[in-house]
């Protein structure tokens, strides 16, 4: 699933001289790691260890529990950047597009100088599917299938607005496969194309920066446009639609003007095809109809319009997969990290309490001393990580969306989550401390 995401995944091989250096760096790190632990037990009295009468160097405890605040720390930092990102890519995906993106097949074709007869014989074909409710051409697919743009400006008494505006050429049906619904007047039907008339379907920013305030559907545009298509005539609003995301599902709704695919016939065309079920069972069908049309015509890639959403931030989701396995990975090395020192310190004081349960202490006094030393450390990491989350917060702010870098529930969520799995880790030692038999223990010594 993750190789999916990954762009020119095919092109990436194994590289020799980068496995060796690899295989290098783990083998020094691992003499590292493991020469200060060697030598500690070299200098160290084993038989004391042995009677269970050392107690270790404070100098040695302290070291120990400082690293284990120090990891505690940083899974706090990672684990928290991790799910930060992780809610960005749920927030863009649940983005509204201005349209309805759920059981529409789309496909990206490269007509070249494919005339209109090619156009009217796919979409005729495609629509007599079973299962296919709507189905049309554009040149223009959100939420990356960027349009032409031009810049309109509207000049009122002393104001002067302007906007840039994309210019979606569409055939019928395209509008209607995408699931936008007029807020007012009608979209194309194929009827205009006979019109003395030439006609548009605006979006409601552009309706708004054409005549502010009022409805524009059955009146000519009272603004003029360059010369994106060749109008006889001043054109007629159709209907308006709602903005769309055109431009990235993390970029703001788009103002839109709409024609006739007959009256700006583009070479690069974006089937749209809405389906009663899953869209992608049909994909197939509309790759064997193209195919028995033009030959010729490259083999487009078909997904569903939600599909096309999550390609779209490839870069993103592909941020949060090395994050959360870092953070995973942080996470794991802090909760062995806590269970491996209260082992150890469970380990070096049985004696002392073996001799408190001799004299009569609950077995739950000598679960508290262990839990309470495991929540002392899992806070000062908890705030140690907290701070610093806040330092990073700067550099992660621009790959969000939709979230603050200090957001309350995932600061929450994220602190309770290593709280509890930390002194969890900690309660498995602390147990078998707590059921140690003392006079056993006292008569072995």
């Amino acid at each position: 699933a993750a190789a999916g995401l990954i762009p020119r995944r095919h092109a990436v091989a194994i590289d020799p001289p980068v496995l060796a250096a690899s295989a290098a760096m783990v083998l020094l790190v691992t003499f590292l790691c493991g020469t200060a632990p060697a030598l500690h037990a070299a200098r160290h009295d084993l038989a004391a260890a042995l009677r269970g009468r050392d107690g270790g160097e404070p100098r040695t405890r302290r070291f120990l529990s400082s690293l284990v605040v120090a990891q505690i720390a940083v899974s706090i930092v990672l684990l928290t950047s991790a799910v930060l990102l992780a809610r960005t890519v749920q927030r863009l995906l649940a983005e509204d597009l201005g349209i309805a993106p759920d059981h529409v097949l789309v496909a990206k074709l490269s007509l070249g100088e494919r005339n209109d007869a090619f156009v009217r014989e796919a979409l005729a074909r495609v629509r007599a599917l079973p299962g296919v409710e709507e189905a049309g051409l554009g040149s223009g697919l959100p939420p990356s299938g960027l349009p032409f743009q031009i810049f309109v400006r509207r000049i009122s008494g002393t104001r002067d607005e302007g906007m840039s505006i994309s210019v979606v050429s569409a055939t019928p049906g395209f509008l209607d496969a995408l699931g936008a619904r007029p807020s007012s007047g009608r979209l194309f039907t194929g009827s205009e194309e006979w019109s003395a008339q030439p006609v548009l379907v605006l979006s409601e920013s552009a309706s708004r920066l054409a005549l502010p305030g009022e409805d524009l559907a059955g009146r000519e545009l009272p603004m003029s446009l360059p010369p994106i298509a060749k109008f006889a005539a001043p054109p007629r609003v159709l209907g308006v639609v709602r903005d769309v995301k055109y431009h990235g599902l993390d970029q703001p709704a788009a103002a839109a003007l709409y024609l006739p695919w007959t009256a700006r016939p583009a070479e690069t065309a974006y089937l749209a095809v809405r389906t009663a079920g899953d869209p992608v069972v049909l994909a197939p069908a509309v790759r064997r109809i193209l195919r028995e049309i033009d030959p010729e015509l490259p083999i487009p890639q078909i997904r569903s319009l939600e599909d096309e959403m999550a390609q779209s931030i490839t870069d993103r989701r592909l941020r949060v997969l090395p994050a959360l396995g870092f953070a995973a990975v942080a996470l794991a090395v802090a909760l062995t990290g806590v269970f491996a020192l209260f082992a150890r310190a469970a380990a070096e004081r049985r004696r002392e309490f073996a001799i408190r349960l001799a004299l009569g202490a609950p077995p739950s006094r000598v679960l508290t001393l262990i839990l309470r030393r495991a929540a002392l450390l899992t806070g000062l990491g908890i705030v140690t990580g907290l701070a610093g989350t806040v330092l990073v917060a700067s550099g992660l702010r621009s790959l969000l969306f939709g979230v603050g870098p200090y957001d309350p529930l995932t600061l929450a969520g994220v602190v309770l989550f290593v709280a509890a799995a930390s002194v969890l880790s900690a309660w498995v030692p602390a147990r078998r401390a707590a059921r140690v038999e003392p006079l056993e223990l006292l008569r072995a010594d």
